[in-house]
């Protein structure tokens, strides 16, 4: 699976303690399922299925400063919300490290859940684990 998203955001606070922004974007999703069943009774079966699509997101990001450079960011997003074919939605934790007015680097921890029919089946995944990035400001 391959999923890139894309956001514009609007700083609604900017505040010493935190800032809040809104965004909408989009995701777009590549997906590719092999399923392979072997047996001892009954013969092999193998399927296939294949998708690719674009959801509309909507989103929001609180970041709270603490201790010199350092800060904590959540971001949660959901989207899909235009039909009812498919479905998705995240939420991202983060710690963070500015370098200066540009530069930061983060760790922290992102779960994604994704619905989608895909010919004729419904498929569920839950995609969870850590995330490491660097932004640059401009």
């Amino acid at each position: 699976m391959t999923a890139f998203s894309g956001y514009v955001a609007y700083r609604v606070y900017d505040g010493p303690d935190l800032t809040f922004d809104i965004a909408g974007g989009f995701r777009a999703f590549g997906m590719d399922i092999d399923t392979k069943l072997d047996g001892n009774l009954r013969p092999s079966e193998h399927a296939s299925q294949s998708a690719s699509w674009v959801d509309p997101l909507i989103a929001a990001r609180l970041t709270v400063p603490f201790g010199g450079n350092w800060f904590a960011t959540a971001t949660a997003d959901v989207g899909g919300f235009i039909t009812q074919a498919s479905s998705t939605w995240q939420a991202i934790g983060l710690v963070g490290y500015r370098f200066n007015a540009a530069w930061s680097a983060e760790f922290g921890y992102r779960y994604m859940n994704v619905q989608k029919e895909i010919s004729g089946n419904e498929v569920q995944l839950g995609l969870g684990g850590p995330v490491i990035g660097a932004t640059y400001r401009f």
